[in-house]
């Protein structure tokens, strides 16, 4: 008994930070910020700024969702 509560509650929790995340992520991409071009033109650069972004397009595509290029 103890045991389906407590796998009740975890889930009820990853429900939750799911929706925070989702959250967070929605804001990110909803901003400006993200979208800005790199003004620079070497490689080192660029690859340093892309970073974050080909990370979390990575994760996506991991997911199963499309629509990301990396």
């Amino acid at each position: 008994m103890k045991n389906a509560l407590d796998n009740t509650k975890r889930s009820v929790v990853n429900q939750k930070l799911n929706k925070v995340l989702v959250n967070i992520y929605f804001n990110m991409f909803s901003s400006e910020s993200i979208f800005k071009p790199i003004e620079s033109e070497e490689q080192e650069v660029k690859k340093y700024e892309e970073a974050h972004f080909r990370a979390l397009a990575h994760y996506i595509n991991e997911q199963g969702f499309t629509g990301m290029n990396l």
